[in-house]
């Protein structure tokens, strides 16, 4: 019947977006997230990595624009930079708390 026109189709997206996702995987310069760290210190820590490494790709990004004689794509990354520098700070400052209560 129709339903299993339904869930044909739905079979084949599926495994389009996963095909996508992996594609996206293997492209992505971001530093893994290990499942499993969803508690505790080595989650924010693994936040504070995947941050810092979008960070310095932004900021690489932001030289190729301004060689490139693109200001105003450079400023918005910049504009996007200062956004990920400000939740870094946060995260790493609560990793700070987290291992030493007193250095807050």
């Amino acid at each position: 019947g129709r339903d299993g026109v339904y869930t044909a189709r739905g079979s084949v997206a599926a495994k389009a977006l996963d095909s996508t996702n992996q594609m996206a995987v293997k492209r992505s310069y971001m530093v893994p997230y290990t499942l499993g760290l969803a508690h505790g210190d080595k989650h924010v820590f693994a936040v504070a990595a995947a941050l810092a490494a979008f960070g310095q790709a932004i900021t690489e990004a932001i030289r190729t624009t301004a060689e490139a004689g693109d200001p105003a794509t450079a400023d918005l990354l910049t504009e996007i930079l200062r956004g990920v520098d400000a939740q870094l700070w946060f995260v790493e400052s609560n990793a700070l708390a987290a291992t030493d209560p007193l250095a807050v």
